[in-house]
């Protein structure tokens, strides 16, 4: 999951796109909502992979495209794609007690 968070962090948080308008420059509150999303979905995968669950039943591609649509959103969509983003996470269910939330 480690690895799994990493490749998470450089594809939705770190890769942005000159050619999109949307993606070329984030705000900072935009960027913290990213991060915090990222960071919320490792730890959800990570308290799944700590009841049991393994690596292969984890589901993590609609929070990712979640995530991944934030990042492109124009602002004034930010708010609708940011509950799309937590639908997306609830889904994984909820991290472990004493887990970063």
């Amino acid at each position: 999951m480690t690895l799994a968070g990493a490749a998470l962090v450089r594809e939705l948080l770190l890769g942005q796109s000159a050619f999109d308008a949307d993606d070329a420059f984030c705000a900072p509150p935009k960027t913290f909502a990213l991060a915090q999303a990222t960071l919320e979905l490792v730890d959800r995968a990570r308290a799944a992979l700590a009841r049991g669950a393994t690596f292969a039943e984890l589901d993590l591609v609609p929070a990712e495209r979640a995530i991944a649509a934030l990042r492109t959103a124009p602002a004034t969509e930010s708010a609708q794609r940011g509950a799309e983003v937590a639908q997306a996470l609830d889904a994984i269910g909820a991290p472990a007690p004493g887990e970063r939330s």
